[in-house]
């Protein structure tokens, strides 16, 4: 357990992913690692004043979200 604690380790894969899939699944790794079996994150960008990006990471089952 200590060492999926290891937050560097995981920052390190986060920034080694090359896919939103890839990054979705070392997120859930992370989660996971905390104990939280699923999550929902979401990352807004700003690229102008009137609408930034939104970027939604998801590892949720479909009855949490209904």
């Amino acid at each position: 357990m200590a060492d999926d604690m290891n937050i560097e380790r995981h920052f390190s894969r986060f920034d080694a992913a090359t896919s939103e899939q890839g990054l979705t699944a070392e997120i859930s790794a992370f989660a996971a690692s905390l104990g939280i079996d699923q999550f929902r994150f979401a990352l807004l960008i700003p690229s102008s004043l009137a609408k930034p990006r939104a970027v939604i990471f998801s590892h949720c089952s479909e009855a949490w979200v209904a």
